[in-house]
């Protein structure tokens, strides 16, 4: 879509999945009432009893894996979350230039430091 790092967009994505995800849930527990209402009405063990059983069990399974599917993007969410404050983190704290640059910048300081000892040290006859 707009890559990894498109942290708004992924942000406006994921909260419409969950307002479609919450509105089908919706949809599902009206259907499971719908349902669990017929099946009050019948006789226990009817044909039309069973017939009305099978698809409370499907609505009610459906509505299982809408839940277990919501949790999951959830988790996807505040993963992405923390990715994002994190990304937002390293920008602020290295100027936009990100950890490695400063990790590479760090190892220059040092070689260049090791380097300047050491010609220090040969020069002035140091160990």
């Amino acid at each position: 879509m707009y890559g990894d790092k498109a942290y708004d967009t992924l942000s406006k994505y994921y909260q419409l999945q969950q307002q479609n995800d919450e509105r089908a849930l919706a949809n599902l527990r009206m259907q499971q009432a719908y349902w669990q209402s017929q099946l009050n009405n019948e006789v226990v063990g009817s044909d039309s009893w069973l017939a009305i059983k099978k698809h409370l069990d499907d609505v009610t399974d459906d509505l299982n894996k809408k839940l277990e599917d919501m949790v999951k993007r959830l988790a996807d969410i505040w993963e992405q979350r923390v990715i994002s404050i994190t990304a937002r983190m390293n920008n602020a704290l290295t100027g936009g230039r990100g950890l490695d640059y400063l990790d590479e910048q760090w190892d220059y300081i040092n070689d260049y430091d090791d380097n300047f000892l050491d010609t220090l040290e040969s020069r002035f006859g140091i160990q």
